[in-house]
Order: C-alpha cells, then structure tokens, then sequence
C-alpha cells in the first residue's frame, strides 16, 4: 500500500496496529446508525400521520403530545406553518420591476451572499500585496475535517 503524505500530516502517536480494528469497528457502527436511522425515520413517519389524523388533541400552539401508558414516554409531534419560498428560476430582477418599492419591501428582504469560488487562491495569489492584504481582512480560512469513507 502507498503511502500518502498530506501537506497536514502531522507525527502522531497513534498506535496503528490498531487500524484494522477500527476500520472494522467503524464499518460496523455506521451500518447500525444507518439501520437504525432507517428504522426511526419509518417510526417518525407513523407519528406525524397518527397526530395529523385528528384522533389526538393539540395544545394552543398546534403541537400534539403522542403518549406510552406503558412507559410514560411522549413524542411531540410538532406542524410548522408553511414558509413562503421563491419558486425555482424566479429573476429577482423581474419580480422587483413588477412591485412597487412599497410593495417589495412588505414583501421580500434582499440578501447579498459573497462566497469565493474554488478558483480563490490561484486569483488570490495575483493580486497585488496591498489589494491582498485588504482582502485577507475579510477573508477567513475554515480548517475541513477529513472526510472517512466507509463501505456499506
């Protein structure tokens, strides 16, 4: 097996005879959260229909308490109002050109998004330093966790 060596690697004193173990052990424990997670999302599926069918009370706040006699436990089955979206492909453009000023602002808040692209550091790096220096002002660096891919 090759060895790679991230510009990140660091010496560790990780005991690697451990790894199989571990790999293995990991593969294991991700097979059963995703087993379980299947199973709860199923579980949670029957309580929104047994809450929206009407046959249980709802506090003040539309919220319907699901009750075990048996052990006591409660599932609270919760029902958000609905959230106004902008439709897929909408202009922003088009639709602020139809309002009036008075009427977009009721209606909507506009939000400007800066995100750098994946080409940020080739574009970075020719930028003169003073333009460079302003621009690391604004600009932070967000360390990623290394991702880990386990079989299924």
């Amino acid at each position: 097996m090759d060895t790679v060596t991230t510009p990140e690697a660091k010496h560790s004193d990780v005991d690697l005879s451990l790894v199989p173990v571990k790999v293995d052990r990991a593969t294991d424990l991700d097979r059963l959260i995703k087993s379980l997670t299947e199973e709860l999302d199923g579980v949670k599926a029957f309580l929104r229909e047994a809450a929206a069918s009407g046959a249980f009370p709802a506090n003040e706040s539309g919220t319907v308490d699901l009750r075990s006699e048996e052990t006591g436990n409660v599932a609270q089955v919760s029902f958000p109002k609905d959230t106004p979206i902008l439709v897929d492909g909408t202009d922003p453009r088009v639709l602020k050109a139809s309002l009036t000023s008075s009427q977009f602002e009721l209606l909507f808040r506009e939000v400007v998004t800066l995100q750098p692209p994946k080409a940020f550091e080739p574009a970075f790096a020719q930028l003169p330093k003073k333009l460079q220096d302003k621009v690391k002002k604004v600009v932070g660096w967000r360390q990623n966790t290394p991702t880990v891919r386990l079989p299924k």
